[in-house]
C-alpha cells in the first residue's frame, strides 16, 4: 500500500473538485479528485459535503429535502452544494454506502441515456 503525503483537514469543494469517494487505505477516510490534483481527508464524504451545503447557505438535509419535493423524487436527489458558483452533486448510491461516489457536475460537458438493464 502506497504512503499517503498529502492530508487536508479541512478541504471545501469548489469549482475544481470532480468527485468524492471513500479512500479505501489505512491513513485516510476520503479520496478527493481535482482537476489538477488529488487530496486526502479524514473526514468523510458526506461530512465533506455536509460542510460544503452550510458553506453554500444551507443545511445538507434543506436542500436534499428541497431537491425531492421540486424534482418529485424520493431517492438520490441532485443536491445544490453552491448554486452561486454553479456546483452540485449527486451520488452513485445511497450515501450510507461505503462505495458512493460523489460526482460534482460542474466538469459534466456531455450525458447520454443508455438501456437500463432489468436487475437480476
Amino acid at each position: 500500500m502506497r504512503e499517503i503525503n498529502l492530508v487536508n483537514t479541512s478541504y471545501q469543494v469548489n469549482e475544481k473538485t470532480l468527485y468524492i469517494r471513500s479512500a479505501y487505505h489505512s491513513q485516510v477516510t476520503t479520496e478527493i479528485e481535482e482537476v489538477d490534483q488529488t487530496q486526502y481527508a479524514m473526514k468523510t464524504s458526506k461530512r465533506i459535503i455536509e460542510e460544503a451545503c452550510i458553506r453554500g447557505g444551507s443545511s445538507y438535509q434543506g436542500r436534499t429535502e428541497a431537491m425531492k419535493a421540486l424534482l418529485n423524487v424520493t431517492q438520490l436527489p441532485p443536491i445544490p452544494i453552491n448554486p452561486n458558483q454553479d456546483i452540485y452533486a449527486f451520488t452513485t448510491k445511497s450515501p450510507r454506502e461505503h462505495s458512493c461516489i460523489w460526482i460534482i457536475t460542474k466538469h459534466i460537458k456531455h450525458i447520454e441515456s443508455c438501456d437500463m438493464l432489468p436487475y437480476k
